[in-house]
Formats: structure tokens, C-alpha cells, sequence
């Protein structure tokens, strides 16, 4: 059991019960999905481990428009999974922000060639569901639940194979608090436009999620933390929240946003997995171009992702703190629709004049070497810098936070440990097979 989670094992009948009629009230407005079989799948694990769908077998899948019912294991292996992938656009777009197993065991290898005994990871779904909005509808709501859930178990076992226990933490927002725009109207306008053009799509996710808040406690180890303010904000104050009580394990974030390249500027314990797929110019096939940032380069490869410059090879002075975030304000961040003040060089003249005559790094600060290096000839307005700071800076963002109720729920840190009522809604709701080996659980 994860140590900091609330262990309600011995949890009443009725409180079980409650949950039980929540879920099925939720799923019974979709109505069960209908399996067939697949041929073969790739398997992995041993009795106890939850399977998650192999993205080859996914791939396989897709192509021959075939969902997952029964699946045939190799002797000695009787898992089972949840899943109710059809031939649905949408639910490929969302395996695609999986990281393949290859890809991530290089990564880990380089920066923790010794495993450890136990990790937390924490998944930027809110993310994860941004391709979603491409689509007008989701016609199958129950098999994009399925795939969303898969998500957590991709990872899970992607661990356990290696003997290693992972405390996995779903963040999800909706993104619409006023702590970033309310400094900066702009702010995030372009993601913010497109859920509010897509109001289906949008309402059969904020559906899918809560239906995810419900079973998420009947997993062991797997969390759902939900909330309005930026998914960097949120894990920033989990992970630090956990540190601060003594609870510092090795920590991975993965996302494909680069507002948390700031995250591992601020926490020297995260590692940034970054999910990104790259197009191969002889075969034309996506290949997994995944990258892990640490505290070290998170700026150098902030610029890289974001100007495509390796300044390693240009040789340009950085200065000796990895500030992301003063960076983001002067040079753009447009995954937020924040356009630039200066070129990345100019930025980074700022950022070396503030490290050599302040030593500190403040707006006010930000602001008289912007001044100096960069905007000599006019003055731009001291206020509407400071608010592009308060706007952006991971740190400040945190503070408003803490300030919010939502930072203070920590119920999402429930252990259920019922595995009989996992069972019963599954195999209501989830039609064709016992899809998950409840007993195990």
C-alpha cells in the first residue's frame, strides 16, 4: 500500500454499496459495450499483474477493426484487462500518447541504471485528452473510459516487470481557473476556444472522469486527482506536499505540454518524461521520440523543444539556475498563447544580466534587465511584465493555489480494497469477459 494513502480497507458495506450505484448510475446512461475476440496479443506479467494492451497488439487491433474480449495467454498466465477499444479514432489517438515500453526502458536506463525499489509517477491527463477535441463525437464513451483506464496499467506494469512498485497519480483539470488568466486575458485562449467549440466532446470527458474518480479507489496504488488550475500546479504541490512529510521517492511527470518544463527547474527530485512522436522521412512511420528532462537541462531543453536550438552545440552561455519559467516570460510559450518579447538570445542576455547583478530572480528584477539588455529605446509597461510573470511562474502559480479548497481534498487518497465490487461493475458494464482478474487486485 502506498504510505501515504488512507487505508479504508475496513470500509462499511453501505459506503461500498454508495460507490457501487454511483458507478453504475454513470455507466448505465451509456450502456454496456459489446467484445469480440482478438487472434493474439503479446503478453506480459504473472497471475497478480493487471494487463494493459501491448501498443503493438493496439496497433494490430486498429488496422483489422477488432476489440478485445477473451485474450489467450501463454500457460501459467491467466490475466485478464479492461478494455472496449473498437475501431474508434479517438481511442487511437489516445494509445498514441502512450510511451512505448522500448522507448521508456532507454530512457530509465540512462538516468536511473540502478531501479528502485519504488517510484510515484504522475500522468498530465488533462493532456493526455487534448486530442480528443479534434473530433466532432465519440461515439463508444464506454471504450474511450476503457483506454483512459489502460493508461495508469500501461504504466503499472511497465514497472512491475522490473520489480519495482509504482504509486501512479492521474492529474486532470479542466484548466479554467482565473489564477493564470486573470493576469493575462490570453492566456491559454487557443485550448480554452477549443473545449468551449466542442461542448459534446468536453461533456463526454468531464463524464468519463468522473465515473474515473469513482473506480479509481478500487485500484491499489492508482490515483485521480481532479482540479481547475494548471496539471504542473497540481503535481507540484502533491510531490512537494509528499516531500515535506518525509515521503521523497523518485518522481516522474509525464506530459507533452511544455508549461512543465518548470518542474523539474523547481524540484531537483522530478524527472519530466516528455511525451513526443516524430515522423520517420524514410518510412513515413511515427516513431517514439520521448525525452526525460531533469533539473540540470530543463532550460536547455525547454529551448531546444521550443526553438528547435541546441544551444549545447551553439555554445551560448546559460546562466547557473535553470530558470524555465523568467525564460517562458521573455521568449514565448506558445502551448499558452504567450508570444515573445525578444529572441531566445536576447532572453537569455536578461537572464545571465540578472544572474551577474541580482542574483536573485525577481519581476522586478526581470524587469530592469529586460530594460537594460533588450528594450532601450521605450519603456514597456512595468505592469504588464509583471503580469506575464505572475501568469507563467510555476512558483507563484503554487502559492495561489495553496490557497484554493480544492488544494486541501485529499480523499482521492482512498483505498477502497474491495475487489468484488471492481468486479461487479466490470463485469455488468464491461460485457463479454471476467475483464479483470479482480482477485488479484
Amino acid at each position: 500500500m502506498c504510505p501515504f494513502a488512507i487505508n479504508v480497507a475496513q470500509y462499511s458495506s453501505s459506503v461500498v454499496n454508495s460507490h457501487l450505484r454511483a458507478s453504475c448510475a454513470i455507466l448505465a446512461k451509456v450502456g454496456p459495450v459489446k467484445s469480440i475476440s482478438l487472434e493474439s496479443a503479446m503478453t506480459v506479467g504473472t497471475r497478480s499483474s493487471i494487463m494493459v494492451v501491448p501498443l503493438t497488439a493496439c496497433t494490430t487491433l486498429l488496422k483489422h477493426r477488432w476489440c478485445l474480449k477473451n485474450m489467450t495467454y501463454p500457460k501459467g498466465t491467466q490475466d485478464t484487462m479492461i478494455q472496449t477499444l473498437g475501431y474508434h479514432r479517438s481511442e487511437a489517438a489516445l494509445y498514441g500518447r502512450f510511451i512505448k515500453y522500448s522507448r521508456l526502458q532507454q530512457l530509465l536506463d540512462i538516468v536511473m541504471p540502478i531501479a528502485p525499489q519504488e517510484i510515484n509517477v504522475y500522468i498530465d491527463m488533462t493532456q493526455m485528452l487534448m486530442p480528443m477535441y479534434r473530433f466532432d463525437d465519440i461515439s463508444d464513451p464506454l471504450g474511450l473510459l476503457a483506454t483512459m483506464i489502460n493508461l495508469p496499467l500501461h504504466y503499472r506494469n511497465f514497472f512491475k516487470r522490473s520489480g519495482v512498485k509504482s504509486n501512479i497519480f492521474l492529474i486532470y483539470s479542466t484548466n479554467d481557473s482565473v489564477n493564470n488568466y486573470r493576469f493575462l486575458g490570453s492566456y491559454d485562449l487557443k485550448h480554452r476556444t477549443l473545449k468551449e467549440n466542442n461542448p459534446a466532446v468536453r461533456g463526454i470527458i468531464e463524464h468519463n472522469i468522473e465515473l474515473m474518480a469513482t473506480i479509481c479507489p478500487y485500484f491499489p496504488g492508482i490515483y485521480l486527482k481532479r482540479g481547475t488550475v494548471e496539471p504542473t500546479v497540481m503535481a507540484y504541490h502533491l510531490i512537494d506536499t509528499f516531500v515535506r512529510k518525509g515521503l521523497d521517492l523518485p518522481t516522474l511527470f509525464i506530459t507533452s505540454t511544455d508549461y512543465a518544463f518548470q518542474l523539474p527547474a523547481v524540484l531537483k527530485n522530478v524527472l519530466l518524461v516528455y511525451k513526443r512522436m516524430e515522423k520517420d522521412k524514410e518510412s513515413e512511420s511515427n516513431e517514439d521520440k520521448s525525452f526525460i528532462v531533469d533539473h540540470a537541462n530543463a532550460l536547455s531543453f525547454y529551448i531546444l523543444k521550443s526553438k528547435n536550438v541546441d544551444i549545447r552545440e551553439k555554445k551560448y552561455r546559460l546562466p547557473d539556475q535553470p530558470w524555465v519559467s523568467p525564460f517562458m516570460v521573455l521568449a514565448g510559450l506558445p502551448c499558452r498563447s504567450i508570444k515573445s518579447l525578444c529572441t531566445f538570445r536576447q532572453a537569455l542576455d536578461v537572464l545571465n544580466h540578472i544572474q551577474d547583478n541580482y542574483g536573485v530572480m525577481t519581476p522586478e528584477a526581470l524587469y530592469n534587465a529586460y530594460q537594460d539588455k533588450v528594450n532601450k529605446a521605450s519603456v514597456y509597461p512595468k505592469e504588464e511584465l509583471y503580469q506575464r510573470y505572475y501568469a507563467v511562474d510555476l512558483d507563484y502559480q503554487l502559492k495561489l493555489y495553496r490557497e484554493m479548497p480544492e488544494s486541501l481534498e485529499y480523499s482521492f487518497l482512498n483505498d477502497l480494497n474491495d475487489p468484488q465490487a471492481l468486479y461487479d461493475i466490470v463485469n455488468l458494464y464491461f460485457k463479454g469477459a471476467n475483464t479483470i482478474n479482480t482477485g488479484m487486485l
